[in-house]
């Protein structure tokens, strides 16, 4: 009687050992798909926070720092202490911003643009460009409202999409 027990102790001792053995496998098939698999895109939240420290740079406490001149659209880059370049040499990054009349909704004549143009959303070729726009509103020093559109495109295509 008791030889019959032990064998069936094996038999059940077996069944979680196996059990055991593909919970591993499923785990380690899991993580190894998980790390080789596709790469995170993240350009959507490069393109926000890109969009925030602009917004931040030209306005505080929903004032424009800065007037709208010439001077604004030289200088713009070191202003804002933006630095679009990356490694290789060609630049992944387009921004452009325009002005608007809170008002009339009329653009002003003041455009800054940094960046490769060839990834404005109408010159763009590749289908894998990524472009956001977003607009924030503040008062300029003459107490008049002012809609600033950001539109930025983000290439990385090569990182990003395969």
């Amino acid at each position: 009687m008791i030889s019959k027990n032990k064998r069936g102790m094996e038999k059940i001792v077996s069944i979680y050992w196996f059990a055991i053995l593909i919970i591993v496998a499923g785990g380690i098939i899991y993580m190894v798909s998980i790390f080789y698999g596709d790469p995170y895109d993240v350009r959507a939240i490069e393109s926000g926070i890109l969009t925030d420290n602009i917004a931040e740079c030209l306005s505080e406490n929903g004032k424009l720092k800065y007037p709208l001149d010439d001077n604004l659209k030289g200088n713009f880059a070191s202003l804002c202490h933006l630095n679009l370049k990356t490694n290789e040499e060609r630049q992944e990054y387009y921004l452009e911003i325009s002005f608007y009349d809170f008002k009339t909704n009329q653009k002003l004549p003041l455009e800054i643009s940094e960046g490769n143009i060839n990834l404005k959303k109408s010159n763009a070729l590749s289908r894998y460009v990524f472009f956001n726009s977003e607009s924030f509103y503040a008062l300029d020093s003459e107490g008049k409202g002012i809609i600033t559109k950001v539109d930025i495109s983000i290439n990385k295509d090569e990182e990003n999409v395969k």
